[in-house]
């Protein structure tokens, strides 16, 4: 369920419309399977994580925040994490004070990221591998 997506080249923006209805028939048909295996969750949605690793880039940023608000609010097929690795990015957030939750990881190690979300955030289910 979980799959990582990569644009064909290196900085080249993928285009939303080609994976829209793709990533919207997914998520439902895994919210559907999850619920269907823990009848005891029927709120249950999966975590989509989005890293963000250039900075400097508002376009960028404000549309993957737009699809981000568009997939959990708008359409709620989903909770959203997204990652920025510049901390000049989050000046390019834009000002959502009551949907948005900044945690600041600085430079740490996968492990040592990994502990703070853990202690910080729910984000995945347990039975979610999140490498």
């Amino acid at each position: 369920a979980l799959k990582q997506h990569r644009a064909g080249q290196p900085g080249m923006y993928v285009p939303s419309e080609a994976l829209e209805g793709q990533l919207y028939e997914r998520l439902e048909q895994v919210t559907q399977a999850y619920r269907e295996a823990h009848p005891d969750k029927p709120d249950w949605r999966p975590t989509v994580v989005i890293d963000v690793d250039k900075s400097g880039d508002s376009k960028l940023i404000a549309s993957v925040c737009a699809h981000a608000k568009q997939l959990t609010h708008d359409k709620g097929l989903c909770h959203a994490i997204v990652v920025l690795s510049s901390s000049f990015a989050v000046a390019e957030l834009p000002d959502d004070p009551g949907r948005q939750e900044f945690l600041r990881v600085g430079s740490f190690s996968r492990e040592e990221a990994s502990v703070v979300l853990d202690a910080t955030l729910v984000a995945l289910p347990k039975e979610v591998a999140s490498d």
